[in-house]
């Protein structure tokens, strides 16, 4: 009998300690989880923040690219060449962006049009600059003050006059073209010189920021592009002489994304299944 007794107590003594056990590796599976979950959230909140950036700033680099390409067919159609004036070009616009919180897209958008209307840079730049002044002073966009300034320029002044009463005053074309500078000259720089003025240079200098490292990651992918062009030209020609197989593909696919949604619920919920188990009496046999 005391033997007997002495086993069952050995039993019922692992039976406590298992039970500690179980308690014990619960918690820390707990503890761990909750440590690695954290770390998993922060992990993913900044590869999609960083990946959001990346995409952010390739698409800007592309946009500034269909820009740069507009106004290189714009010269090129008038008999110039922007890859011969790109560098000092491009340090006016950027030196006017500076000054009058004008973005280089918008002058490049506006400096095409101006290039294709005169056939000559340096009178495109001088129209330009009266163009950005008198967006400031009307309060209109670079686009709409530019139009404006190529009413003028086909000497349809009458759709100046509508907008800008005071150049009816002038007599003459070359009054009226004085009488627009006089209204208007300054107006963009000093703009530029205010707060929101301000603050709106900054935040086109970040955007170049982002340009540069988007033409990076432009420049990172570009060999990949016609390959990956290709693939999916592939594919979907596949896909074309072969309906009936990728409809099977899909159906199968579609019961994997199933099964491993299932899976990865059971997985999800591991983690309260320890912390039960540990928390239930072992009921071991006593024999």
């Amino acid at each position: 009998m005391a033997d007997i007794r002495t086993g069952i107590e050995l039993v019922i003594r692992a039976k406590d300690e298992a039970s500690q056990v179980l308690q014990g590796v619960g918690s820390a599976i707990e503890g761990h989880a909750k440590q690695f979950r954290m770390a998993g959230l922060a992990m993913v909140a900044a590869g999609g923040a960083i990946t959001a950036m990346l995409g952010m700033a390739a698409k800007a680099a592309m946009e500034e690219e269909v820009g740069i390409s507009r106004l290189t067919i714009a010269m090129r159609n008038v008999g110039l060449s922007y890859k011969n004036v790109s560098g000092d070009l491009e340090k006016w616009i950027t030196m006017q962006q500076q000054k009058t919180a004008i973005s280089d897209s918008e002058q490049r958008d506006s400096l095409s049009k101006l290039i294709l209307m005169t056939g000559n840079l340096e009178k495109a730049q001088n129209m330009l600059t009266l163009a950005m002044d008198v967006a400031r002073g009307t309060g209109r966009d670079l686009a709409g003050a530019t139009q404006l300034i190529q009413y003028a320029y086909a000497g349809n002044w009458g759709m100046l006059e509508r907008y800008i009463p005071a150049i009816k005053e002038a007599s003459t074309e070359q009054e009226k073209w004085a009488m627009l500078q006089k209204l208007f000259t300054g107006q963009a720089e000093e703009y530029g010189k205010t707060m929101k003025g301000q603050m709106e240079i900054i935040g086109l200098a970040i955007d170049d920021l982002k340009e540069k490292i988007g033409g990076m990651v432009m420049t990172a992918i570009a060999p990949y592009i016609e390959k990956v062009t290709n693939l999916v030209k592939k594919l979907t020609e596949w896909a074309d002489a072969h309906p009936d197989l990728l409809r099977k593909i899909v159906l199968v696919t579609g019961a994997m994304g199933g099964l491993l949604l299932a899976i990865g619920s059971v997985l999800l919920y591991s983690r309260l299944l320890c912390r039960a188990l540990a928390l239930l009496e072992l009921h071991l046999p006593l024999w």
